[in-house]
């Protein structure tokens, strides 16, 4: 009889062959946003993440036991444009690289003003940011059956990174005894944090804000019946680290040149966007662009009202893993008020790099999903 295991091998020979399909990784932990819960109750998961992989380490690439030859950061940051139905590394995020796909989202946005128009470029051409890292997944019913006990790896997405960032960048647990604070090397094995990972679909995106570390779980990754680091469990634990850059599809600059070359190339739709950016044009869409919209110059936008600050969530409090399934906790969706009209002014001046580019698009639109890149031009700028 033929297993599952089986089966799963027959499928991925028969989807590489095709070439271009979708492949899922089964070594990848993903978030299916499809299964949240549309009333915006928070889905929670417990997880360690891992420490960094050493040269010499016996880790894993796919389902193959190797020794790392190089060392690898707890945290790869890589970016990605799906086109096609399949994904392209881009060469922007991560090496600062220049992406041919990318420069045409960047050129459009000076020549687009309408702040939907915008987010839509932005969703379009330019690679989304995000962190590969190793976790550990808690054996706890918090965690869905399928998953616990296990070490996959998964994308971090700008607030969860933010987390980590603060955490380890801090050198205490803080003033207040009541409200402790999660410091220091979150991924430590003997001394490391477990994090509680919060989702919950916000306007339609897949919200993790309210994440944290829980500053009282301190302690080894796995521990004996003792209560002590079970030093032999862990060890295994941290052999099935992926090689977090070979997960990745290596860039083709070439293809993605190839690309750029035939977005709009039906009836000339190339040279309109290059001159008037008149239509805006799926990447590598086979059918012909959009209809044109003529952008106009009019008065300048509305400048958005401030937003209030608010009171970071207090941490929860969690010495042992929970015996049961958390309470979902019901949030109302926040509704923005009406804004003014504004008084006519003179139009903005044009922006003159790619970071204030993105910064009005992301502005503009207020979409969750340009935060990374931001902070990607940010750092690639002052390098």
């Amino acid at each position: 009889m033929i297993t599952k295991e089986e089966i799963e091998k027959i499928r991925k020979r028969m989807l590489d062959k095709k070439g271009g399909g979708f492949r899922r990784d089964p070594t990848k932990f993903s978030v299916e946003k499809a299964k949240l819960p549309k009333s915006g109750a928070i889905v929670t998961y417990k997880l360690r993440l891992l420490p960094p992989v050493n040269k010499g380490d016996k880790v894993l690439d796919g389902d193959k036991l190797v020794v790392a030859e190089s060392d690898v950061d707890w945290a790869v940051e890589h970016g990605s444009h799906y086109i096609n139905n399949r994904f392209y590394e881009c060469p922007r995020i991560g090496d600062g690289g220049t992406c041919p796909v990318c420069d045409i989202g960047f050129g459009l946005f000076k020549k687009v003003s309408d702040k939907d128009k915008r987010s839509d470029i932005a969703k379009a051409y330019l690679s989304k940011g995000a962190w590969a890292v190793n976790a550990y997944f808690l054996n706890v019913q918090t965690n869905p059956e399928e998953i616990r006990g296990k070490v996959m790896w998964l994308d971090l997405n700008k607030s969860l990174y933010d987390i980590c960032d603060q955490c380890i960048m801090a050198d205490d647990a803080g003033n207040n005894e009541d409200d402790p604070k999660a410091f220091g090397a979150f991924f430590d094995e003997d001394e490391g944090f477990v994090l509680q990972m919060e989702v919950r679909l916000d306007n339609q995106f897949a919200s993790y804000k309210t994440s944290k570390f829980l500053p009282r779980t301190a302690g080894p990754l796995v521990k004996t019946a003792e209560g002590t680091a079970d030093a032999a469990r862990i060890k295994e634990i941290l052999s099935r680290r992926q090689i977090l850059p070979r997960r990745f599809e290596k860039v083709n600059l070439d293809e993605l040149t190839k690309i750029a070359a035939t977005i709009g190339d039906d009836d000339d739709g190339a040279a309109e966007v290059e001159e008037t950016a008149a239509s805006v044009v799926r990447p590598g869409s086979k059918g012909r662009p959009l209809p044109a919209v003529v952008e106009e110059e009019e008065e300048a936008p509305a400048a958005p009202a401030p937003k209030a600050k608010t009171k970071p969530a207090p941490v929860q409090e969690e010495e042992e893993p929970v015996a049961a399934a958390p309470t979902s906790e019901e949030e109302e969706p926040v509704v923005a008020k009406p804004k003014p009209l504004a008084a006519k002014k003179p139009a903005k001046a044009e922006p003159t790099n790619l970071s204030e580019l993105v910064e009005a698009a992301a502005e503009e639109a207020n979409d969750p999903e340009l935060a990374s890149l931001l902070d990607t031009l940010s750092k690639n700028k002052k390098k």
